[in-house]
């Protein structure tokens, strides 16, 4: 009886435009979920009605619980975030690549490119100097950044899913987001992978608000203005950016008033002035070195498609797409994506069912922008996830759409409710496994550990009562070809930065004339794996010492033997041969 009333109901009434699309997308009946119809295009100047499976209203997912449940997850979001920026775990190898950019270099300097083959937009690079130099050097101010762009983007993608859905395709969405791994541990590392998610979800917040009342332009005007910022805070923004123009130019040319198509014409202008101000300015710099011989070029290669090898190119693609680059909110290589692939796939037919082509064409757009520029070689597809974190909003607002239409294939309706409640279980435990495994593991790997708490001690502990010295900081002398360009020196150089209470700042010099019988120089030299030494250089420095002074002592410290990188501490103790002696008259540093 109440499936004849709910279907009389759905045939007798038609919705207002403005009316939430019940009807355009599934409905969940109390009894039987009702296959989705397809809705009439909107009028140009309608508002976006939100996609709704209301459903749940005589169950335990009341539409109350289900808002309830979406604050629940913003919150369970914003707690892991906060969690794993203030357990600051040391940094690791590719944090400190990024970190030891920010000793003594100008904003100027850091147009340049970039030591340890480091790509990174010069507005994020800016923003990450100007907060060390107002709070000092340390793991809290060169995660702060990545911190807050990670929260701003939680709430600003609920903004945005919350004008395109509602009920459980909402809570869905924002469950994905708000667990998803990598946002989650890029939101507190010192690199630009936060950022980048950032200004892709402010570019399509911004063109959700205009979804929202299609029939006005401000909001266009404000993307024109803001795209210029976002694009120099993040290289991949131009992919959003581009995915947004399509779809801002496939609506202008098809409904656009004048007002619209002027404003539509300006952000294509300055997206392309400050895309093009960008390259001439460094972003050609940093390719030209990276991808010459040993640069990060050749790191990037398995994310670049083989397109030359159309059988290859099928393989890559489905192992893309199937690991890396759909790890949303979990996932990873050799297929463990798969599931999330095909949530999203069946949101982009559901989307394409209910005729929201301007909604899809800016969510796919970045997809094949990017596997554009990656055929080119010029920015990677896949291979990490980290550099398709821009993808993220698009994949978790498509596929929790999915995951719920998936849901309502089923034909009784208590066992769609248990799988929706299972889905909803399965992600709060995602979310709730990974801050468990943040407090056990308060760290990357064991070795950044063990490279910190070795920094500690040295530079403050080993340190007291003598004078340290580091070699390569101090006196300027590289033993070792390549040790300051590649591997975990960047670890050693940023630990000593910030435990090192006389290098930390703008560092001070060796105290020459304290250096006593009873206040030794040591001298401290580092290299990682097993670079040869440049042994010429070595004896020439230790026989200059020898002049002076005697070599009392000689410590050798051999960290982290089983992750690849071993680094070697060696430290040197030295004694005033002549006690009238000045160590200020010794050509220590030479």
């Amino acid at each position: 009886m109440s499936e004849r009333l709910e279907r009389r109901h759905h045939t007798s009434t038609a919705p207002a435009p403005s009316e939430h699309l019940a009807t355009h997308g599934p409905h969940l009946a109390h009894s039987a979920f009702e296959q989705p119809r397809v809705a009439t295009p909107p009028a140009a100047k309608t508002p976006l009605a939100q996609l709704d499976l209301p459903g749940f209203s005589l169950s335990p997912l009341a539409e109350r619980r289900v808002t309830q449940l979406t604050y629940a997850f913003l919150v369970l979001g914003i707690g892991l975030r906060l969690l794993r920026y203030l357990l600051c775990c040391p940094l690791w190898g590719d944090e400190a690549y990024v970190a030891a950019n920010f000793f003594e270099q100008s904003y100027a300097d850091l147009l340049q490119p970039l030591r340890y083959h480091q790509v990174c937009p010069p507005l994020f690079l800016w923003t990450e100097l100007t907060i060390v130099r107002l709070f000092g050097f340390s793991e809290y101010s060169l995660r702060l950044v990545p911190c807050l762009a990670g929260i701003a983007t939680l709430l600003l993608f609920w903004r945005f899913a919350s004008g395109i859905l509602r009920g459980l395709p909402l809570l869905m969405a924002v469950a994905f987001f708000a667990v998803a791994y990598y946002p989650i541990r890029h939101g507190g590392e010192v690199k630009p992978y936060a950022t980048d998610l950032f200004a892709a979800m402010l570019l399509m917040t911004l063109l959700g608000e205009w979804l929202r009342r299609p029939g006005e332009a401000r909001w266009l005007w404000v993307l024109a203005t803001v795209t210029p910022l976002l694009v120099w805070l993040s290289y991949p923004s131009v992919f959003v950016a581009g995915g947004v123009g399509l779809a801002l130019g496939w609506h202008a040319w098809r409904h656009g008033t004048a007002s619209i198509r002027l404003a539509v014409v300006a952000f294509g202008i300055t997206l392309l002035a400050s895309f093009g101000g960008l390259q001439y300015v460094m972003a050609m710099a940093q390719y030209q070195r990276e991808f010459g011989a040993g640069g990060m070029g050749d790191y990037w290669q398995m994310a670049f498609p083989p397109v030359t090898q159309p059988i290859a190119l099928v393989t890559w693609l489905v192992r893309e797409h199937t690991g890396h680059i759909f790890a949303f909110p979990i996932g990873g290589k050799n297929g463990a994506s798969t599931l999330n692939l095909i949530c999203f796939v069946a949101g982009v037919v559901l989307l394409w069912r209910v005729r929201r082509r301007t909604l899809l064409l800016a969510c796919l757009g970045p997809f094949f922008l990017a596997f554009v520029a990656a055929s080119l070689q010029r920015y990677p597809y896949g291979g990490s996830t980290r550099v398709v974190l821009y993808l993220a909003p698009a994949i978790c607002l498509i596929a929790g759409l999915g995951a719920t239409w998936i849901i309502s294939w089923g034909r009784e309706p208590w066992f769609r409710r248990a799988m929706a409640l299972v889905a909803i279980a399965v992600l709060g435990l995602i979310g709730a496994g990974q801050g468990i495994a943040d407090l056990v593991m308060p760290y990357k790997t064991i070795h950044d550990e063990r490279d910190r708490a070795f920094a500690d001690w040295l530079w403050n502990d080993k340190a007291h009562g003598v004078e340290m010295v580091c070699v390569y900081r101090d006196l300027g002398l590289d033993f070792f070809p390549l040790n300051w360009e590649w591997g975990h020196s960047a670890r050693y150089l940023c630990n000593q930065r910030i435990y090192s209470p006389r290098h930390g700042g703008p560092g001070q010099p060796p105290d020459w004339d304290a250096i006593t019988a009873e206040r030794p120089l040591v001298c401290v030299v580092y290299w990682v794996g097993d670079l040869k030494r440049d042994d010429a250089r070595f004896n020439a420095w230790l026989a200059e010492v020898g002049q002076r002074f005697e070599l009392a002592d000689r410590e050798r410290h051999v960290l982290n033997p089983d992750s690849g990188y071993t680094e070697t501490y060696e430290l040197y103790t030295f004694v005033p041969r002549i006690k009238t002696a000045s160590a200020k008259q010794i050509n220590v540093a030479r």
